[in-house]
């Protein structure tokens, strides 16, 4: 029998109101999100890259391609 899975982000908002727009999984926001808010268990691994941006005061190479 086939499966279904599915992936929710974290909409940061990435227009005019802070509910429409999207600016990718992987965004600044959704990196913050992740790591300080919902504390994401790989997103919060210091090998993940999003961890490493983030630990490096968002500077620097953003990750582009989500890993979660």
């Amino acid at each position: 029998m086939p499966s279904i899975a599915f992936k929710c982000a974290y909409n940061d908002g990435g227009g005019n109101d802070e509910y429409i727009g999207f600016a990718g999984t992987c965004s600044k926001g959704n990196i913050v999100n992740n790591i300080i808010n919902e504390k994401v268990p790989w997103c919060s691994n210091n090998r993940c890259l999003c961890t490493q941006f983030y630990n490096n005061q968002l500077q620097g190479r953003r990750p582009i391609n989500p890993c979660s």
